[in-house]
């Protein structure tokens, strides 16, 4: 799959989970991805949180889009 990354993009945002494996599945990605010479970026999960408070697990949990819009403005700067 990062060879088909590579292949039609020439950079990658990931949206893995807010998690331990999500971290480490993001490690091992960015790894494979600049291999291939491809830079990936990791979603800013930073103040993203759910309907109750709690910080959000992935962009689906964020029940505000303004906030997701944010989010993505945040992400989208690492990656130029």
């Amino acid at each position: 799959q990062a060879r088909l990354l590579a292949r039609n993009f020439d950079r990658v945002y990931l949206a893995l989970d807010n998690d331990t494996a999500g971290h480490q599945g993001a490690e091992i990605l960015t790894a494979l991805l600049r291999r291939h010479g491809i830079p990936a970026i990791m979603w800013d999960y930073t103040g993203l949180t759910d309907d109750e408070g709690r910080p959000a697990k992935d962009p689906g949990d964020c029940p505000s889009d303004d906030a997701l819009v944010d989010a993505w403005d945040r992400t989208r700067r690492f990656g130029l």
